[in-house]
């Protein structure tokens, strides 16, 4: 994220005008205020569902006031622009030493001034402000497992349930060796779509229960497409590849989102496009609460034991029968795999993977295929700087160029976008555009790049 001399600078919350600012000043205090809100009102739910010994339920429940303490110092510290502190190491966990040695470097480049809030790059304040959060759970006797946005995942993926049945059941009459296009077409529209379920952007706030399925509305949205290279690559990767066929999905949000990306790699599967009996994919998910809604282990396990288990989604069977039959045993059967790293969250953007994790780096290298979901992976493969709209996304990427094929979907929800060569979108925008259209999740971009040799 250190950016070099030839790169634009980066975002960062210096700009009053800029969402970089409003998401530090608005969207993160209000996040952090939900939280703590839930700590008030279910403080004495809370040992149960973390499974507490019985004769030490009243010490956790005392424990939610020390919480609430540090969480609403947090708050503090960024509303009042207070300096970024090292971390913790009492606690053991395995990236404090690359976070500290990241904050103490910001320090050495801005002659050891202080380090504050709204004077660094926003990607590093926003991750930091998820990474503190995170800390002061650690530092408990009783919440260390705890997830303190698992309510509002899980209540915004069950009011979306009768989206997820119908594409169960459109999935569920796949045929083999169905090489269509359309209906790949179709699959990655959900997937796309599906990104706007992002309760970062929300600030913790569920939605309406309803999502726009409307693809060929939809399609006009999409500011780059890249579909056809996409397409044209995928269909005929089973006939290239002489040994297994690698897949590595960089997920983004839980709920819905992630069921729409399981529906796609299945139908992949269903197709024969991507065979199971010679393919793995792997699901890249974080190890931490992270932006909200992002995927954790844990919700997925949560979502396939609630669709399968759960006596009042009874009425949803197709939607069971495609969980048990096909995504519970796809985990069974190891082929598809659950992967956590310290990377993702780490404050470095995706041009220090090579630098700062060269296996990650290097299993992407042997990989025939990477899929990065969503905003956040997004803003860090360009590194969160201020490119024009029209830069190439290869040129973007700088020193994140492991030899795959990689592709982003990603609804715009952070005024970076690249790769836009069109002059007539590019008229568009400057002329009629409305002035926050990169902050709303209205608008699309679908790049692939090739870099297999």
């Amino acid at each position: 994220m250190f950016s070099t001399n030839s790169d634009p600078e980066p975002l960062s919350g210096k700009d009053k005008n800029s969402f970089a600012y409003r998401t530090l000043a608005e969207r993160l205090p209000v996040i952090i205020t939900k939280v703590i809100d839930l700590l008030c009102r279910q403080r004495k739910q809370f040992p149960i569902l973390l499974s507490i010994e019985k004769d030490q339920y009243t010490e956790a429940i005392e424990e939610t006031k020390a919480l609430i303490e540090e969480l609403a110092r947090l708050k503090y510290e960024l509303q009042t622009n207070k300096p970024l502190k090292l971390l913790s190491t009492s606690y053991g966990s395995s990236d404090t030493e690359q976070w500290n040695q990241y904050l103490l470097k910001h320090k050495t480049n801005n002659d050891s001034q202080e380090v504050t809030w709204f004077n660094v790059s926003w990607l590093y304040a926003e991750c930091y402000f998820y990474r503190r959060m995170w800390e002061t759970f650690q530092l408990s006797a009783h919440y260390r497992q705890f997830d303190q946005f698992y309510l509002i995942k899980q209540e915004s993926f069950l009011q979306l349930l009768p989206f997820a049945d119908k594409l169960a059941s459109h999935l569920l009459q796949v045929k083999e060796s169905d090489l269509n296009q359309d209906h790949f077409h179709f699959y990655l529209m959900n997937s796309l779509w599906g990104n706007r379920c992002d309760l970062s952007i929300s600030c913790g706030e569920k939605g309406n229960g309803s999502i726009n399925v409307d693809f060929q509305e939809l399609n006009s949205k999409i500011l780059v497409n890249d579909f056809n290279l996409l397409w044209n690559y995928v269909k005929i990767l089973n006939q290239h590849v002489e040994n297994q066929i690698i897949i590595d999905v960089v997920l983004d949000n839980s709920g819905y989102e992630l069921f729409t990306d399981f529906c796609l790699i299945e139908y992949l599967h269903q197709s024969g496009m991507i065979p199971k009996d010679r393919s793995l994919v792997r699901f890249h998910v974080k190890k931490m609460p992270w932006f909200v809604s992002d995927t954790l282990s844990k919700d997925i396990d949560w979502l396939l034991y609630t669709i399968t288990n759960d006596e009042k989604n009874e009425i949803f069977s197709k939607l069971k029968l495609i969980v048990n039959e096909n995504f519970r045993q796809n985990f069974n059967r190891k082929l598809w795999l659950i992967v956590e790293n310290d990377f993702w969250t780490l404050p470095h953007d995706f041009s220090d993977m090579k630098e700062c994790d060269p296996n990650l780096y290097e299993n992407f290298c042997n990989s025939n295929f990477v899929l990065f979901k969503g905003d956040l992976n997004y803003r860090k493969l360009v590194g969160d700087l201020k490119w024009n709209l029209s830069t190439d996304f290869n040129e973007s990427l700088r020193k994140f160029r492991p030899t795959t094929a990689i592709c982003s979907l990603r609804t715009i929800k952070a005024d970076v976008v690249v790769g836009i060569s069109d002059k007539k979108i590019l008229n568009e925008i400057e002329k009629s555009f409305p002035t926050n259209w990169m902050e709303t999740g209205e608008y699309a971009v679908i790049h692939f790049l090739n870099n297999k040799p």
